[in-house]
């Protein structure tokens, strides 16, 4: 990551478990305080989280170059607002795949339509267009939406009620319970490593060719749901986390109503304007999680 525009949040560092929110928060914190500059990455930290309801969210964004928003919409006009007001030059905001909803388009671009299911995608949509509408309304205020696809990373939780799939596979595995699968398991997605998205908002979220334009982020290689847990139980083997070679077991639950059977992203656009492209294989990048899980379940 790059370092020369701190302070800012370690983007790199707390996706790849280098250093604590509480590290990352700090950093960026203190230094817009001390006036210099930088950019601030609320998104999933607690600390952000809680205060971007609160005044205290002006004095966090006062002096940013750039801030990251992966709030819902009540916190993310908050963000704006106190962007706007304190003179932050750009505003990120983290969108998802769900926006594409029942689209059928493959793989999905950006011009696709979208067509959100669940009530996340749609207040997902609707944020997104809050952040354009804000970058034509006034003038020198600049965002840019990114699209992920099912990123993932060694820091995710499997606890919440809403896991995501990766961590939840790796923990049923390292636990040798049936790893849980809805309808047949055939549904296709595409699954992005944490560190390359991390890489994108770090080189360029600031890029004037991102003003006013959404990119998708993922990694446009395909897997169903049971090639994914199959490839997590050979990373576990592989790892020695697990000591037999047990079949794996399937549980198989009704599928969602609102459960896509097939989404691969277009990511044309961020090649064509950006370079980027992710640099990390599903594979090697589940053999990573599989050993901080161990690691983990080491030291309990």
């Amino acid at each position: 990551m790059n370092t020369h525009a701190a302070p800012r949040v370690d983007v790199m560092g707390l996706a790849l478990d280098r250093v604590s929110e509480a590290e990352a928060v700090d950093r960026a914190v203190s230094g817009l305080r001390e006036g210099r500059g930088g950019w601030i990455c609320p998104a999933n930290l607690d600390v952000l989280r809680q205060s971007v309801q609160a005044p205290e969210v002006h004095s966090l964004v006062e002096q940013a170059d750039l801030v990251v928003v992966g709030a819902g919409i009540a916190g993310l006009t908050t963000a704006l607002l106190a962007a706007r007001d304190e003179g932050v030059r750009r505003v990120v905001f983290s969108s998802s795949t769900s926006v594409y909803g029942s689209s059928r388009e493959m793989p999905t671009t950006e011009a696709s339509p979208p067509d959100p299911i669940s009530p996340y995608g749609v207040a997902k949509l609707a944020a997104e267009r809050y952040c354009i509408s804000f970058s034509r309304v006034y003038e020198s205020f600049e965002t840019v939406v990114l699209r992920y696809f099912n990123v993932f990373g060694p820091r995710q939780t499997p606890f919440s009620q809403y896991a995501a799939v990766v961590p939840l596979f790796v923990t049923a595995i390292n636990e040798r319970r049936p790893v849980t699968i809805f309808g047949d398991g055939e549904q296709i997605r595409c699954f992005t490593w944490i560190g390359d998205v991390a890489r994108a908002i770090a080189d360029y979220s600031l890029d004037s060719r991102t003003d006013g334009e959404i990119f998708n982020l993922g990694n446009p290689v395909p897997v169903t749901m049971k090639e994914l847990a199959l490839k997590i139980h050979l990373a576990a083997l592989r790892s020695g986390t697990l000591k037999d070679c047990r079949p794996l077991m399937f549980e198989h639950l009704a599928t969602h109503e609102d459960d896509v059977r097939i989404r691969i992203p277009s990511i044309e656009k961020a090649r064509r304007i950006l370079g980027w492209e992710p640099t990390v294989t599903l594979e090697e990048a589940l053999e990573r999680c599989v050993a901080h899980a161990s690691a983990l379940y080491r030291t309990q």
